[in-house]
């Protein structure tokens, strides 16, 4: 909830182990304001955009986060950049001729290297399942789709269901990452479901000889009651 007051920034926020979404891209830059790495801020793309907090709390971060500019941003930009190849070597001292000096690099254990990049491996691949849409997600997504259809429920009835069906199955991980927002429904349902099943239709019927067609009466009587006082022509 928003306040009229100044919020600040909490630096909870860049705890990514909690907060995986922010990795990447969140930087405090003091206790009103924050950056975001692969957003640019003016012309020419070399500042980061700096938002401010305002009186918005934790929306501003996420409002941010939702932009459609931010997403596509984090798509094109390679947050996990390869290791500089220090990472691979490690400090020693060595004495030469009497003179301690120091041996600034020296190669580390081979299973060390392998350790690293295995580990970099699995950081990389959580952090890239934020942004695909596996197929079970998408299969649960239509088929509460379908269900809404069927039992002629409204688009509003979707509101919440998401945090629910998250709060009834906390172990699941397709229930976390569901987005049934009536808006998104309301999309899917006439724009993708509705379109699918209307080409299968046309494609049973091409490949059949005959078929009947049915009318409800019930609502042909609504039909014509509602052409005579529009006063258009009737028919069947």
């Amino acid at each position: 909830m928003m306040t009229s007051r100044q919020t600040y920034f909490n630096d909870q926020w860049l705890d990514f182990q909690k907060y995986p979404e922010h990795a990447g891209w969140l930087e405090k830059v003091n206790n009103v304001s924050f950056k975001c790495l692969v957003c640019s801020d003016g012309p020419g793309g070399m500042k980061s955009k700096v938002v401010k907090m305002s009186n918005m709390g934790y929306r501003a971060v996420s409002s941010h986060f939702n932009l459609l500019n931010h997403k596509k941003n984090i798509e094109k930009s390679k947050s996990l950049k390869d290791p500089p190849i220090s990472v691979f070597f490690k400090k020693n001292s060595a004495t030469i001729d009497g003179n301690e000096r120091e041996n600034k690099f020296k190669l580390s254990d081979p299973s060390t290297f392998s350790s690293n990049t295995t580990s970099l491996r699995d950081t990389e691949a959580k952090y890239m399942e934020k942004f695909v849409t596996k197929d079970g997600i998408t299969k649960a997504e239509i088929l509460w789709s379908l269900h809404i259809v069927a039992h002629h429920q409204s688009y509003n009835s979707c509101e919440g269901i998401s945090k629910l069906f998250q709060a009834m199955f906390p172990d699941c991980p397709t229930a976390k990452q569901l987005q049934l927002s009536k808006s998104k429904i309301a999309y899917l349902i006439p724009f993708g479901l509705a379109p699918y099943f209307k080409s299968q239709l046309m494609e049973k019927i091409r490949k059949s000889t005959n078929y009947v067609v049915c009318f409800d009466e019930a609502f042909n009587r609504v039909d014509e009651a509602f052409n005579r006082v529009d006063g258009t022509a009737t028919g069947v």
